[in-house]
């Protein structure tokens, strides 16, 4: 099936459920993630105001707030996605797109720190249990990593896709192409697959 067919069809699936059903799977799923050790462990947080039916972030934001890491959120300018440090006092901006995105001249943008233990938070269409995933066409993640990657240590940066287990799909439906960056984890309301647990 073409990425763009089985990216259709799931989305559907997500958007079809409840709201209430959804709220409450985002909790089931916030807690998973702040109960991974690499959660615990990590000292920046790279994630991303929830739009439409994706899986709500709030709750991870609050608690890595609670742990005192350095949470940042994405911007989109032209091809590249930049990260913004988010607080109370960050502005956010509704992007063309309908995502909200801190405005730079109220934050300071993620300088990485070949020290830094990071997990990166990674919205997403469709996921396999062997880490695959197709986003919403833009490749933005997959970019950013990739550039990531060269300047801090692969082992020091987790890749996790949050994730409703409506969006898992049988392994080998995910035509994987050579740029897409596969993730260490998704966490869903029913199960967590990957590196570690």
């Amino acid at each position: 099936m073409e990425k763009k067919t089985l990216r259709k069809e799931v989305l559907a699936r997500r958007n079809g459920m409840p709201e209430q059903e959804r709220i409450e799977k985002s909790i089931e799923i916030a807690n998973k993630v702040s109960g991974l050790e690499k959660f615990q462990k990590s000292t920046v947080i790279l994630l991303y105001e929830a739009i439409r039916s994706e899986v709500e972030t709030k709750l991870i934001y609050a608690e890595a707030k609670r742990q005192g890491k350095e949470i940042y959120y994405p911007r989109v300018e032209g091809e590249k996605m930049e990260f913004y440090r988010v607080d109370e006092t960050t502005r956010l901006d509704i992007s063309a797109l309908g995502i909200r995105e801190p405005l730079p001249e109220s934050t300071k943008a993620y300088v990485p720190n070949s020290d830094d233990v990071l997990m990166v938070l990674m919205p997403g269409a469709v996921f396999d249990e062997e880490g695959n995933r197709i986003g919403y066409g833009g490749g933005y993640y997959d970019k950013y990593i990739h550039w990531l990657h060269q300047l801090i240590a692969e082992e020091r940066v987790s890749k996790v896709a949050v994730s409703f287990a409506c969006q898992v799909v049988d392994v080998g439906m995910i035509k994987r192409e050579k740029h897409d960056i596969q993730v260490d984890c998704i966490v869903t309301e029913e199960d967590v697959y990957g590196k570690f647990i």
